[in-house]
């Protein structure tokens, strides 16, 4: 027998040419096809089954080896047909033929596990073989078609015990996000906040429970979790409050006009944090940013009690970890973890082997998996990567969702749920989002450009929002309009204002708008009116001005007060 070579097509179908092979031996035998060729030949495949691991979908597994030959004597023209259903592959590569042993190998590529998320994923791989027909439909080679069933197992994303939101509102019932291992197999059937049962428990999966707590006093509770046999190995609590009686007020800056990046409100501690940068207008003036702070506001029952600061080269964003013990902070090409009431460094991880040095690391938000999701920059022109930043293990890994332009993020206070919007492009680009129940990073069905978000100006984007729920969010597009969709990626509605700042209120039924110096609330669930939008609650509400772009406004923890900082002063406003 001839060297033969084969080629392949996936799903939809491509043909690739055939090749010719003559008559080995005493011709062969068998009927002739319709290009003269004899067909009398047997095709087979090393294996009828391949299995993919990776541990988490971090780590997208290896590619496997598969192996086809022909044997007997056949003469003709030669297609391979190779077609692949499922979402566990993505790609089989052109088999490579040696003549010696009359075989050809390929490689089959598995999906990429961030995709995918965690779970169970299958695909079936089916190799057709015949002579002088590039579609097979005039019959096969013996053994025609071989299937292989691809199984690919993904492991979990969570790489720490976490419950979020990590600080709720005493007196009040509501739902917390539990996230660890083997819940299902545990046969978890009770959690407990110190002695205190859940009012009720829903076991998501082997990583997720969901549970109600009932209305609970001010303090710390640990969470215990416990099967028929008894207690299960946990680590993860809850910290309740008593909301902080904050009252309509401004808190002016120590240093002039700061452009303020991020706000991140600690209400473990009663504490406000801002990000600011002191950049001269372009954003990779690096000279300018080498004094870019962390500014931090103590409050006790609401009032000021003194301010502290830490300087931050390269300052990019923040968040508070799971837990509420760290504070994630990125720089360009750093990752450190302070100590969010001293600001002390307690770990640093330097990126610039993975980071390049016109790239920046440039937004983050932390997940209830216990990784952070970090969005990039160019500065100039080119794609960056969204990365995985798991707290626990303090490294950094890049995933294949990329942006033409940095992108900016909001999560939800539960951790369950973030999206992100990049800067302008033409055409708009696909809005992305991450699910950390699954681990999924994947781009939406919703296109947009958010405003005010370039390689010069990049500090001065404006964020999307998403509800403490997760169950909603907010994005703000290129022409200062603000729609609301669900996880669905359906449209519920739009604000009738143009605004650069949003926050949802706690259960994601109304949003808080700022429409120049006036705050305005606007109901969900209502019906929209012809035009598509929510009507208002009120008239709003005049409020001391934050100063001029960009303004930052998030809501705390409790619910009842919205905080917001631009480049004149901090306001402090109860919601309304």
């Amino acid at each position: 027998m001839l060297p033969y070579v084969l080629r392949y097509f996936t799903t939809p179908i491509l043909l690739f040419s055939g090749f010719l092979l003559t008559a080995c031996g005493g011709g062969g035998g068998g009927g002739s096809s319709s290009g003269g060729g004899t067909t009398t030949g047997q095709f087979s495949l090393s294996t009828s089954s391949l299995n993919f691991i990776a541990a988490t979908p971090a780590v997208t597994a290896s590619s496997q080896s598969i192996t086809g030959t022909v044997s007997g004597s056949l003469s003709g023209t030669l297609y391979i047909l190779v077609s692949v259903s499922g979402n566990a592959v993505a790609s089989v590569s052109n088999f490579t033929v040696n003549p010696t042993t009359s075989s050809g190998m390929a490689y089959v590529s598995p999906a990429n596990a961030r995709v995918l998320g965690e779970g169970t994923h299958t695909a079936t791989i089916t190799v057709r073989a015949c002579l002088n027909d590039s579609t097979c439909a005039t019959g096969e080679l013996s053994g025609s078609p071989k299937t292989i069933n691809v199984t690919y197992q993904v492991g979990s994303s969570v790489t720490q015990e976490t419950v979020m939101p990590h600080v709720v509102k005493s007196g009040t019932s509501g739902e917390v996000v539990i996230r660890g291992h083997n819940f299902i197999t545990d046969n978890i059937n009770n959690v407990k906040f110190n002695s205190t049962d859940a009012s009720s428990i829903n076991v998501i999966s082997e990583t997720e429970i969901h549970a109600t707590y009932p209305a609970l006093t001010a303090g710390n509770y640990t969470l215990q979790l416990s099967n028929a046999s008894g207690p299960a190995a946990f680590s993860g609590n809850l910290v309740a409050i008593d909301p902080p009686a904050f009252t309509a007020s401004t808190v002016a800056y120590s240093t002039a006009s700061p452009h303020v990046l991020k706000l991140v409100y600690d209400a473990e501690r009663q504490a406000l944090l801002l990000a600011v940068s002191y950049f001269n207008g372009i954003n990779f003036n690096t000279a300018s940013r080498q004094t870019n702070e962390i500014l931090r506001y103590q409050f006790s029952n609401g009032s000021l009690v003194s301010m502290s600061s830490a300087t931050v080269p390269l300052l990019q964003g923040m968040d508070l970890s799971p837990d509420g013990s760290r504070l994630i902070v990125i720089a360009d090409r750093k990752v450190l973890q302070l100590d969010p009431s001293t600001l002390a460094e307690l770990a640093s991880t330097d990126m610039d082997a993975l980071v390049s040095s016109s790239q920046y690391l440039k937004d983050v938000t932390v997940m209830n998996d216990g990784n952070a999701l970090i969005t990039s920059g160019y500065a100039g022109s080119g794609n960056t990567p969204v990365y995985i930043y798991p707290i626990s293990q303090a490294s950094l890994s890049a995933t294949t969702l990329s942006f033409p332009y940095n992108g900016s993020l909001a999560g939800s206070a539960n951790g369950s749920y973030a999206t992100i919007i990049q800067g302008i492009i033409s055409p708009a680009q696909p809005v992305s989002d991450y699910t950390a129940s699954t681990g999924v990073l994947a781009q939406t069905s919703i296109n947009a450009n958010q405003v005010q978000c370039t390689n010069s100006y990049m500090d001065g984007c404006v964020y999307p929002a998403v509800a403490p729920t997760g169950s909603v969010f907010a994005i703000i597009d290129y022409s200062w309009t603000v729609s609301i969709y669900n996880r669905a990626y359906t449209l519920l509605g739009k604000l009738p204002v143009a605004s650069k700042t949003v926050a949802f209120n706690s259960d994601g039924t109304s949003i808080y708008a700022l429409d120049g110096n006036t705050l305005r609330k606007y109901d969900l669930t209502a019906a929209t009116d012809t035009n598509n939008n929510f009507p208002e609650v009120g008239t709003g509400t005049a409020i001391s001005s934050p100063g001029s772009d960009p303004v930052r406004m998030i809501l705390s923890a409790d619910g009842g007060t919205l905080l917001m900082a631009g480049k004149g002063q901090i306001v402090i406003q109860p919601a309304p």
